[in-house]
């Protein structure tokens, strides 16, 4: 939940505090340094995996007059092969016009192959590196960009968390096919952000607002503390990296209200510090808030989930997130809401029927594409009828000119 007047983009980040009882309270921006554009300090590493064809391969044809546009910082990119099929053997490259431009037709003439193959791109694009390339203080910006569906969720998860190191990951959905579930999860353990981007027409703009943020980063290695005597249960675990205009979020519960919560992280590569003071948050028995502990159970329940991931037993993080959703209403992989429409829809005297429904490919996709041509393994009976025959007729030929001979 984000307040109404959110700061302007590129002015110092203020505060937000948000109760069970109020909407939010909210202390003015200070006006203060414009952030300055990124320079020096990115790696673009954008990785791809094509998966579908004709409709929905426009926006990816598209994505080459983007990079010419907004790789134009001073800093480097690397686009791996092909679905991140072959091992990366160069460093990244500086991001001159020739480099850009030859990137920008290697992406135009990207073409569906079978299916979109994800774990080979993410073990390119994340090599486990805290750093950049070459040893200098470059964050590398990893942008996954596929107009596939994604059915392997949790080996992508694993791979993710294994391999992500220092790097960030932001993920962009395609056409109607991407895993929405999987794109979001899958940019948070990244530390960065999703773009779904719907339709041809809003390629532009979106990737415009992707590439404009990745240009302006505000501030990294965000940490919080809470005040001594304290019992604070707060969300995310792992604080992702704000860029100009966004805010940032924590969800948390609380036993009281006192102490100030520190901030605390790195900008333009100095230390940066503020204090939220928790007792100053005004109180009121009119005003309820009654959509923040959701938000809260919500992102207690995903990491829950992250742990199921990691190894913990599922009969305990069944139990836990069972209570917790039962408790806030929450639909989870073990709760759900039961809807029961008393309306008839079909004539009691009429018996129910059993049939099997076609599952539709996502719209834009060639089944050609996907699955690749059938083989063509049966022949025409007609003339498998035909030569039967004749092999018949020659057989009896040969029995009768033998029985001749003897």
């Amino acid at each position: 939940m984000a307040p109404r007047n959110r700061a302007r983009c590129g002015r110092d980040p203020g505060e937000s505090r948000f109760r069970a009882q109020l909407d939010a309270a909210r202390r003015p921006c200070a006006a203060g340094s414009v952030v300055r554009r990124g320079k020096g300090r990115q790696a673009l590493r954008p990785a791809h995996a094509a998966a579908a064809s004709g409709r929905a391969r426009r926006p990816a044809a598209a994505r080459s007059d983007l990079h010419s546009r907004y790789l134009g910082f001073d800093g480097q990119f690397d686009p791996p092969g092909e679905g991140g099929a072959r091992a990366r053997t160069r460093p990244p490259r500086e991001a001159t016009p020739d480099n850009v431009r030859r990137a920008a037709r290697w992406v135009g003439a990207l073409q569906a192959r079978g299916g979109t193959e994800m774990a080979p791109a993410i073990k390119l694009a994340l090599n486990g590196d805290e750093g950049g390339s070459d040893g200098s203080e470059r964050v590398r910006q990893v942008i996954f960009l596929t107009d596939g569906c994604v059915g392997n969720e949790e080996e992508l998860f694993r791979l993710i968390r294994e391999r992500l190191g220092g790097s960030r990951l932001f993920t962009v959905g395609i056409g109607s096919a991407p895993n929405s579930h999987f794109m979001t999860k899958a940019a948070q353990l990244g530390r960065g952000t999703f773009t779904y981007v719907g339709r041809v027409e809003q390629v532009r703009e979106k990737m415009s607002e992707l590439f404009a943020k990745l240009e302006t980063p505000v501030m990294k290695g965000l940490e919080v503390r809470w005040p001594h005597g304290v019992q604070a249960e707060s969300w995310p675990a792992r604080i992702p990296d704000l860029y100009a205009g966004e805010p940032l979020v924590l969800t948390a519960a609380l036993d009281k209200l006192q102490g100030d919560l520190q901030i605390s992280g790195e900008r333009d590569g100095q230390l940066w510090q503020a204090t939220v003071p928790l007792a100053r948050a005004p109180t009121g028995e009119g005003i309820a808030g009654k959509g923040i502990a959701p938000v809260w159970a919500r992102e207690k329940v995903a990491s829950l989930m992250d742990a199921l991931r990691e190894g913990t037993p599922e009969d305990e993080i069944r139990a836990r997130v069972i209570e917790l959703a039962t408790a806030h209403r929450l639909v989870t992989r073990y709760t759900s809401f039961v809807a029961v429409d008393k309306t008839p829809v079909r004539p009691p005297e009429e018996e129910a029927k059993l049939a099997a429904v076609p599952t539709l490919l996502p719209e834009g996709w060639e089944y050609d594409k996907l699955f690749g041509e059938l083989p063509q393994g049966a022949t025409d009976s007609r003339f498998a009828l035909f030569s039967g025959s004749l092999a018949l007729l020659i057989a009896f030929a040969m029995l009768l000119a033998r029985r001749g001979s003897q």
